[in-house]
């Protein structure tokens, strides 16, 4: 039985890092004259809970294995910090609550495909190896920031960088990283401050604030196209005209309910939104979307993955008449 987005949501407040198949769990050990990730995590006094974690959800061989990954590995006083936080008394007790196959996700989103050091770090969204729900496919977000050194989804610092291993790079983090809802990753990236503004203005039923709670469900799946700050502000002497429940019809009316489509499975043609107002899709050239009094917007950023759905971004607001 897979484990469910709420557990997964709550959880993957949780651990560490690392990665990769149970497949790979196989693989026969061969010694090397370089430490692997697991063997630098063993023998460092500052990741204990660390290894431990690695041990419990039978990631050992993988790290001792052949790969080239990224791993922004949490110390034990991140570790301490989630458990006081969360309330759990140790790792038994997370693991208790996900089992193993959570603890392989919540490691996973810890950990990135490919070796990148620290001069060739950049900021932005990057796939981490965690999923939605292990196996289906979809790849959870990790953003990345430079502003203030390097920080991950804004919570969490990198405090030291480039430690090598024969098998990828370790990144040390003072932070254990959630895997964030629409909602949260809106909130922690400024560039998308003035949909998080709408979100929580918005009103549906009578409800204040019905948007963004709609998009921090766990229990349901959201593709949003999320219109930049700049197509917020040229759209204001429309939108400041709406009552509170019409920017909240406005703003569904750039969700597609019960759907994570990516870029690949774009559809051209009508597609309903989650206001029950129509939108026509054009992927012949990029995506280009038509909305209901005939403006193009354009599909400018694509494939922000997280907990509950799918962002892509796009250069003007839609109207559904």
């Amino acid at each position: 039985m897979s484990i469910s987005k709420y557990k997964l949501a709550f959880l993957l407040f949780a651990l560490p890092f690392l990665f990769v198949s149970c497949e790979d769990d196989e693989e026969e050990f061969t010694p090397s004259p370089q430490p692997t990730i697991y063997e630098i995590a063993e023998d460092d006094a500052r990741f204990s809970v660390l290894a431990d974690a690695i041990t419990r959800a039978g990631l050992e061989n993988t790290l001792r294995g052949s790969g080239t990954f990224t791993v922004f590995a949490p110390t034990d006083a991140a570790f301490q910090d989630f458990l006081n936080a969360t309330g759990f008394a140790d790792l038994d007790a997370v693991v208790a609550a996900v089992g193993e196959a959570g603890l392989r996700q919540i490691l996973l989103y810890h950990v990135l495909g490919a070796e990148v050091e620290s001069g060739d770090v950049t900021a932005g969204y990057v796939n981490t190896l965690a999923e939605t729900e292990e196996g289906s496919g979809d790849n959870l977000d990790v953003r990345i920031s430079v502003t203030n050194g390097v920080q991950l989804n804004g919570s969490s610092t990198v405090i030291e960088t480039d430690i090598s291993a024969i098998n990828g790079i370790i990144h040390v983090i003072d932070a254990v990283i959630a895997p964030l809802t629409i909602s949260q990753f809106a909130k922690s990236d400024p560039s998308f401050s003035e949909f998080v503004n709408a979100a929580e203005a918005a009103e549906v039923n009578g409800t204040a604030g019905a948007v963004d709670s709609l998009l921090n469900l766990t229990s349901q799946t959201y593709t949003v196209f999320v219109p930049t700050n700049e197509a917020f502000v040229a759209a204001q002497p429309v939108t400041s005209t709406l009552t509170a429940e019409e920017l909240g019809n406005a703003l569904l009316y750039h969700a597609i309910g019960n759907a994570n489509i990516t870029s690949d499975e774009v559809p051209s043609g009508p597609v309903e939104m989650a206001s029950g107002d129509d939108i026509t899709i054009d992927t012949s050239n990029g995506v280009v979307i038509t909305d209901g009094s005939g403006n193009q917007v354009t599909v400018i950023e694509v494939d922000i993955q997280t907990l509950n759905g799918v962002i892509h971004r796009i250069d003007g607001v839609m109207l559904a008449q």
